[in-house]
């Protein structure tokens, strides 16, 4: 699931770099879902690994960073396993 996560977020830095993150890291100054994955924090949260899949299961189906960014929102991130 790591190697997964991080292949995905570098696959989709343009709008991963556009995505709220819901854990806690906002406390670590991070501006972006993208800064979770630019160092070991992603690897240590399942809200970041959750997300991430969501953005990279949504980006491959055509979704718009702005449809995926309202996902995430909408905590549908919760759904993914």
């Amino acid at each position: 699931v790591l190697k997964r996560a991080y292949a995905a977020a570098e696959k989709n830095k343009a709008i991963v770099a556009t995505l709220p993150c819901y854990c806690w890291c906002s406390r670590m100054e991070h501006r972006s879902l993208l800064d979770c994955f630019a160092s070991n924090h992603g690897a240590n949260c399942d809200v970041c690994i959750q997300e991430v899949i969501l953005a990279d299961e949504m980006a491959r189906k055509g979704k718009t960073a702005a449809q995926i960014r309202t996902a995430i929102i909408k905590k549908e991130y919760k759904k993914v396993s």
